[in-house]
């Protein structure tokens, strides 16, 4: 398990972020100036939203993937963190979602595996949405859309098959 706000996003918006009891289904959100509570522990494969409070985006969803080498299933735990911040997304205020690369980098998940599940994942659950209607993937660097758009080139390659 892991203690969050994520230590990426707490310095610029604020320390209030911190998930409970809201509007969202469980695991739900609270903004944590109106009431008091300890911050919750998420285990891998899990998501939260809070309020983005002093970013530009009103809600941020947080996954917290696996760390590779450590966390097993990892591709399951990957791909868990997209169906649960999509079906998080699902609340009637939020119509579009913005993810990096999850896992990669920092974390070590290897970046093409980690784009086909996160695309194969996507095109699972599209159908599924009613609300969202964008899902951007937001890159760290030049590669990492190479590598997604690759690795979506190869599986709709693989639908229409030979």
């Amino acid at each position: 398990m892991s203690r969050w706000p994520d230590p990426w996003i707490e310095p610029v918006a604020g320390p209030w972020i911190e998930p409970v009891a809201g509007p969202f289904p469980e695991p739900q959100v609270r903004d944590s100036r109106k009431a008091g509570g300890s911050l919750p522990c998420i285990r891998p494969g899990e998501a939260v939203i809070t309020p983005g409070h002093r970013l530009p985006n009103p809600w941020v969803n947080h996954c917290l993937g696996h760390v590779c080498g450590q966390d097993q299933p990892a591709g399951e735990f990957l791909a868990s963190c997209y169906r649960e911040a999509l079906r998080l997304a699902e609340a009637p205020s939020l119509r579009s979602l913005a993810f990096p690369s999850l896992c990669t980098r920092a974390f070590g998940y290897p970046m093409e595996e980690a784009a086909r599940i996160t695309l194969a994942t996507f095109m699972k659950r599209l159908s599924h949405l009613q609300r969202v209607w964008r899902i951007c993937l937001v890159p760290f660097d030049i590669e990492a859309p190479r590598v997604h758009r690759r690795v979506l080139d190869g599986m709709a390659g693989a639908e229409a098959g030979p």
